[in-house]
Protein backbone atom coordinates (compact mmCIF):
# COMPACT_ATOMS: atom_id res chain seq x y z
CA UNK A 1 0.00 0.00 0.00
CA UNK A 2 2.80 2.36 0.95
CA UNK A 3 4.58 1.48 -2.31
CA UNK A 4 1.43 2.25 -4.34
CA UNK A 5 1.00 5.59 -2.59
CA UNK A 6 4.63 6.46 -3.20
CA UNK A 7 4.30 5.61 -6.88
CA UNK A 8 1.18 7.78 -7.18
CA UNK A 9 2.92 10.73 -5.54
CA UNK A 10 5.93 10.38 -7.83
CA UNK A 11 3.64 10.26 -10.86
CA UNK A 12 1.77 13.38 -9.71
CA UNK A 13 4.97 15.30 -9.04
CA UNK A 14 6.45 14.26 -12.36
CA UNK A 15 3.29 15.20 -14.24
CA UNK A 16 3.14 18.56 -12.49
CA UNK A 17 6.81 19.21 -13.19
CA UNK A 18 6.28 18.59 -16.91
CA UNK A 19 2.80 20.02 -17.44
CA UNK A 20 3.11 23.19 -15.35
CA UNK A 21 5.93 24.82 -17.37
CA UNK A 22 4.19 23.84 -20.62
CA UNK A 23 0.87 25.24 -19.51
CA UNK A 24 2.54 28.40 -18.19
CA UNK A 25 4.41 28.89 -21.46
CA UNK A 26 1.21 28.34 -23.46
CA UNK A 27 -0.74 30.75 -21.26
CA UNK A 28 1.94 33.42 -21.56
CA UNK A 29 2.04 33.00 -25.32
CA UNK A 30 -1.73 33.34 -25.59
CA UNK A 31 -1.67 36.45 -23.36
CA UNK A 32 1.15 37.97 -25.45
CA UNK A 33 -0.79 37.39 -28.67
CA UNK A 34 -3.91 38.93 -27.11
CA UNK A 35 -1.95 41.99 -25.96
CA UNK A 36 -0.36 42.41 -29.39
CA UNK A 37 -3.78 42.24 -31.04
CA UNK A 38 -5.23 44.72 -28.55
CA UNK A 39 -2.29 47.11 -28.98
CA UNK A 40 -2.60 46.92 -32.75
CA UNK A 41 -6.31 47.63 -32.49
CA UNK A 42 -5.73 50.55 -30.14
CA UNK A 43 -2.96 51.88 -32.37
CA UNK A 44 -5.25 51.81 -35.39
CA UNK A 45 -8.08 53.40 -33.44
CA UNK A 46 -5.81 56.14 -32.10
CA UNK A 47 -4.15 56.86 -35.45
CA UNK A 48 -5.03 60.46 -36.22
CA UNK A 49 -6.52 61.04 -39.65
CA UNK A 50 -6.12 64.62 -40.87
CA UNK A 51 -9.63 65.94 -41.64
CA UNK A 52 -10.41 67.06 -45.18
CA UNK A 53 -11.61 70.43 -43.88
CA UNK A 54 -8.00 71.22 -42.90
CA UNK A 55 -7.00 71.46 -46.57
CA UNK A 56 -5.69 74.94 -47.27
CA UNK A 57 -5.45 76.94 -50.49
CA UNK A 58 -3.13 79.95 -50.50
CA UNK A 59 -2.58 82.78 -52.96
CA UNK A 60 1.14 83.56 -52.81
CA UNK A 61 2.60 86.65 -54.48
CA UNK A 62 6.20 87.85 -54.80
CA UNK A 63 7.57 91.30 -55.61
CA UNK A 64 11.00 92.88 -55.28
CA UNK A 65 9.97 95.30 -52.55
CA UNK A 66 6.71 96.26 -50.83
CA UNK A 67 4.44 97.93 -51.97
CA UNK A 68 5.33 97.15 -55.60
CA UNK A 69 2.95 95.19 -57.79
CA UNK A 70 3.55 91.46 -57.57
CA UNK A 71 5.61 89.81 -60.31
CA UNK A 72 4.90 86.18 -59.39
CA UNK A 73 1.46 84.72 -58.60
CA UNK A 74 1.08 81.22 -57.20
CA UNK A 75 -1.94 79.20 -56.10
CA UNK A 76 -0.84 76.60 -53.57
CA UNK A 77 -3.11 73.88 -52.20
CA UNK A 78 -1.96 71.63 -49.34
CA UNK A 79 -4.01 68.56 -48.49
CA UNK A 80 -2.58 66.40 -45.70
CA UNK A 81 -5.80 64.37 -45.84
CA UNK A 82 -5.06 63.29 -49.42
CA UNK A 83 -1.23 63.51 -49.22
CA UNK A 84 -1.42 66.00 -52.06
CA UNK A 85 0.20 69.29 -53.01
CA UNK A 86 -1.07 71.35 -55.95
CA UNK A 87 0.97 74.28 -57.31
CA UNK A 88 -0.34 76.48 -60.07
CA UNK A 89 1.64 79.44 -61.39
CA UNK A 90 -0.67 82.20 -62.68
CA UNK A 91 0.51 84.41 -65.56
CA UNK A 92 0.36 88.06 -64.53
CA UNK A 93 -1.34 88.75 -67.88
CA UNK A 94 -4.04 86.17 -67.15
CA UNK A 95 -7.46 87.61 -68.08
CA UNK A 96 -10.08 87.44 -65.34
CA UNK A 97 -13.67 88.68 -65.43
CA UNK A 98 -14.33 91.56 -63.04
CA UNK A 99 -17.43 93.74 -63.11
CA UNK A 100 -18.60 92.57 -66.52
CA UNK A 101 -15.21 93.05 -68.18
CA UNK A 102 -11.93 91.20 -68.32
CA UNK A 103 -8.84 92.51 -66.59
CA UNK A 104 -5.30 91.20 -66.37
CA UNK A 105 -4.35 89.69 -63.01
CA UNK A 106 -1.57 92.22 -62.38
CA UNK A 107 -3.98 95.10 -63.14
CA UNK A 108 -6.44 93.75 -60.58
CA UNK A 109 -3.57 93.60 -58.09
CA UNK A 110 -2.65 97.22 -58.89
CA UNK A 111 -6.27 98.37 -58.44
CA UNK A 112 -7.21 96.51 -55.28
CA UNK A 113 -4.18 94.63 -54.01
CA UNK A 114 -4.01 90.94 -53.21
CA UNK A 115 -7.55 90.85 -51.78
CA UNK A 116 -9.15 91.91 -55.08
CA UNK A 117 -6.98 89.39 -56.93
CA UNK A 118 -8.07 86.71 -54.48
CA UNK A 119 -11.79 87.52 -54.70
CA UNK A 120 -11.71 87.60 -58.50
CA UNK A 121 -9.90 84.27 -58.66
CA UNK A 122 -12.39 82.72 -56.22
CA UNK A 123 -15.32 83.87 -58.34
CA UNK A 124 -13.69 82.79 -61.59
CA UNK A 125 -12.57 79.37 -60.33
CA UNK A 126 -15.52 78.77 -57.99
CA UNK A 127 -13.13 77.79 -55.18
CA UNK A 128 -12.26 79.09 -51.72
CA UNK A 129 -8.84 80.62 -51.26
CA UNK A 130 -8.31 80.38 -47.51
CA UNK A 131 -5.36 82.72 -47.06
CA UNK A 132 -2.87 85.00 -48.77
CA UNK A 133 0.88 85.53 -48.40
CA UNK A 134 2.79 88.48 -49.87
CA UNK A 135 6.55 88.16 -50.01
CA UNK A 136 9.25 90.58 -51.10
CA UNK A 137 12.98 89.98 -51.36
CA UNK A 138 13.61 91.13 -47.79
CA UNK A 139 11.07 88.62 -46.46
CA UNK A 140 12.50 85.84 -48.61
CA UNK A 141 16.04 86.60 -47.40
CA UNK A 142 14.93 86.30 -43.77
CA UNK A 143 13.07 83.05 -44.40
CA UNK A 144 16.02 81.55 -46.26
CA UNK A 145 18.34 82.51 -43.39
CA UNK A 146 15.95 80.82 -40.96
CA UNK A 147 16.03 77.65 -43.09
CA UNK A 148 19.82 77.72 -43.47
CA UNK A 149 19.81 78.65 -47.15
CA UNK A 150 17.96 77.16 -50.10
CA UNK A 151 18.92 73.54 -50.71
CA UNK A 152 18.89 72.16 -54.25
CA UNK A 153 19.90 68.82 -55.71
CA UNK A 154 22.22 68.93 -58.72
CA UNK A 155 23.86 65.78 -60.08
CA UNK A 156 23.06 63.94 -56.83
CA UNK A 157 24.87 66.64 -54.86
CA UNK A 158 23.08 68.99 -52.48
CA UNK A 159 23.99 72.65 -52.86
CA UNK A 160 22.97 75.63 -50.73
CA UNK A 161 22.29 78.93 -52.47
CA UNK A 162 21.46 82.45 -51.28
CA UNK A 163 20.90 85.94 -52.64
CA UNK A 164 21.09 86.67 -56.37
CA UNK A 165 21.74 83.03 -57.25
CA UNK A 166 18.56 82.06 -55.47
CA UNK A 167 16.49 84.82 -57.10
CA UNK A 168 17.69 83.78 -60.56
CA UNK A 169 16.55 80.26 -59.70
CA UNK A 170 13.23 81.49 -58.28
CA UNK A 171 12.26 83.78 -61.16
CA UNK A 172 13.32 81.28 -63.81
CA UNK A 173 11.01 78.60 -62.41
CA UNK A 174 8.91 79.45 -59.32
CA UNK A 175 7.13 76.08 -59.31
CA UNK A 176 10.37 74.10 -59.37
CA UNK A 177 11.66 76.31 -56.54
CA UNK A 178 8.62 75.60 -54.37
CA UNK A 179 8.93 71.87 -55.01
CA UNK A 180 12.63 71.94 -54.10
CA UNK A 181 11.79 73.84 -50.91
CA UNK A 182 10.75 70.49 -49.42
CA UNK A 183 14.50 69.72 -49.11
CA UNK A 184 14.68 72.39 -46.40
CA UNK A 185 12.18 70.65 -44.15
CA UNK A 186 12.53 67.48 -42.10
CA UNK A 187 11.43 65.98 -38.76
CA UNK A 188 13.75 68.32 -36.86
CA UNK A 189 12.40 71.52 -38.43
CA UNK A 190 10.96 73.88 -35.83
CA UNK A 191 7.68 74.76 -37.53
CA UNK A 192 6.69 77.20 -34.77
CA UNK A 193 9.86 79.21 -35.32
CA UNK A 194 9.39 79.06 -39.09
CA UNK A 195 5.83 80.37 -38.80
CA UNK A 196 6.92 83.24 -36.55
CA UNK A 197 9.56 84.24 -39.11
CA UNK A 198 7.06 84.00 -41.95
CA UNK A 199 4.48 86.07 -40.04
CA UNK A 200 6.95 88.76 -39.05
CA UNK A 201 8.53 89.25 -42.47
CA UNK A 202 5.68 88.65 -44.90
CA UNK A 203 2.27 90.24 -45.24
CA UNK A 204 -0.18 87.43 -44.52
CA UNK A 205 -3.60 86.83 -43.04
CA UNK A 206 -2.66 83.35 -41.77
CA UNK A 207 -3.38 83.44 -38.04
CA UNK A 208 -1.78 81.45 -35.24
CA UNK A 209 -5.02 79.46 -35.06
CA UNK A 210 -4.88 78.68 -38.81
CA UNK A 211 -1.33 77.43 -38.32
CA UNK A 212 -1.91 75.43 -35.13
CA UNK A 213 -4.87 73.43 -36.41
CA UNK A 214 -2.89 72.47 -39.52
CA UNK A 215 0.49 71.85 -37.89
CA UNK A 216 0.05 68.06 -37.69
CA UNK A 217 -0.96 68.06 -41.33
CA UNK A 218 2.15 70.03 -42.30
CA UNK A 219 4.32 67.57 -40.40
CA UNK A 220 2.63 64.71 -42.23
CA UNK A 221 3.31 66.32 -45.62
CA UNK A 222 6.93 66.99 -44.68
CA UNK A 223 7.54 63.39 -43.61
CA UNK A 224 5.47 61.63 -46.27
CA UNK A 225 7.31 59.86 -49.09
CA UNK A 226 4.19 59.42 -51.20
CA UNK A 227 3.12 62.99 -51.90
CA UNK A 228 0.97 63.42 -54.99
CA UNK A 229 2.26 66.50 -56.80
CA UNK A 230 0.15 68.36 -59.35
CA UNK A 231 1.90 71.22 -61.13
CA UNK A 232 0.54 73.78 -63.59
CA UNK A 233 2.88 76.36 -65.06
CA UNK A 234 1.55 79.66 -66.46
CA UNK A 235 -1.50 78.15 -68.12
CA UNK A 236 -3.56 80.80 -69.91
CA UNK A 237 -6.71 78.67 -69.90
CA UNK A 238 -8.45 79.43 -66.60
CA UNK A 239 -10.43 76.18 -66.90
CA UNK A 240 -7.23 74.19 -66.28
CA UNK A 241 -6.81 75.82 -62.86
CA UNK A 242 -10.47 75.25 -62.08
CA UNK A 243 -10.11 71.57 -62.91
CA UNK A 244 -7.11 70.86 -60.69
CA UNK A 245 -8.16 73.03 -57.73
CA UNK A 246 -11.86 72.11 -57.47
Amino acid sequence: MKSKTKTTLITLVTSFTIIFPLSTFTTLKIMKNMLQKNNTKLSNENKYVIPKNQDITILLTICESFPQTAEIYILLKLSAHDDQIIIGELPKKLKLKHKEKYEELEKLYEFGGINLAKQTLENQLNIEINNTIKLDHNAINGIMNELGGFKIQQNNIQKIIYGKTFYNYLYENPIKTLVQLKNNFNKKTNLNKFFVTLSNLSQTDISIYDFEIRKNGLKKLINSKDIKLTLLKKEQNIAKYKKILS
